[in-house]
């Protein structure tokens, strides 16, 4: 179930436990395919200590150019394929809509219209096939009750002292048909060489989205290290970007 982390001050589409892939056939059907990076230049800085008391969260604005890294990966990488619109102007219009995602529970769900009919009334008339929105999600911190959001910094201490800082990009790319518009598939990235099934595995990341570790002076001001992040995220996103866009079955 998807909802919103309202409390962090973040207006952030959230995946829950369902994580669909298309259906193969579906996917052989499209032909001319819009992409959307919703990302945004969020940023969150967080801190997931030993107790509760140390925890901490801030969110800042970085504009690491995000949505550009995503919807050019995403076209090159799905371009042997499909006819790539990139719907990059649509993209303030969407962020800016209130809306909520199918299955989506919550006291204002049913005062907003579902994504579907939001991507059915903004970029209808490109008349595509379908349409892939690549938006932020959350992901936890093993071992923790602790989540991260969108891209950010979080440091994750130890019960020895010291830590572990790591730049994160939890998102999730969704597929919406361009013909009735119903969710097609709903699939968050998972750390490199993790999948749905792997993701349980004894030895894993500590964290259950991309994440790469960073120095730890990155925390105190992001801004001065924003060239250093942008080229660290560029890295991690052309290593899972395909990866994610396979195992959503939009790449064979």
């Amino acid at each position: 179930m998807r909802k919103f982390l309202a409390a962090a001050g973040l207006l952030l589409a959230l995946a829950g436990c369902v994580t669909q892939p298309i259906n193969t056939e579906r996917a052989a059907t499209y032909k001319r395919v819009g992409v959307l990076s919703a990302m945004e230049d969020r940023f969150s800085v967080s801190g997931v200590g030993v107790t509760a008391f140390s925890n901490s969260y801030r969110e800042d604005k970085l504009d690491i150019g995000a949505d550009d890294v995503m919807t050019a990966g995403a076209i090159q990488a799905l371009s042997a394929r499909y006819q790539l619109v990139d719907l990059g102007r649509y993209r303030r219009a969407f962020v800016d809509q209130p809306k909520h995602w199918p299955g989506e529970k919550g006291i204002f769900a049913k005062d907003h219209p579902m994504v579907p009919e939001v991507v059915r009334d903004l970029m209808g008339g490109e008349k595509l096939d379908a349409y892939i929105l690549i938006t932020p999600g959350y992901s936890s911190v093993r071992g923790t009750n602790q989540s991260v959001a969108g891209i950010g910094l979080v440091r994750i201490g130890s019960l020895f002292g010291g830590g572990d800082t790591r730049l994160h990009a939890a998102y999730i790319v969704s597929v919406i048909d361009g013909t009735d518009f119903s969710l097609q598939a709903d699939m968050r990235a998972f750390p490199a060489g993790e999948s749905l099934l792997s993701s349980f595995a004894p030895i894993k990341s500590p964290i259950s989205a991309p994440n790469v570790p960073v120095p730890a002076q990155f925390l105190d001001a992001p801004v001065q290290h924003r060239d250093s992040i942008a080229g660290q995220f560029r890295q991690m996103m052309a290593e899972n970007l395909p990866q994610t866009l396979r195992q959503a079955r939009l790449l064979e």
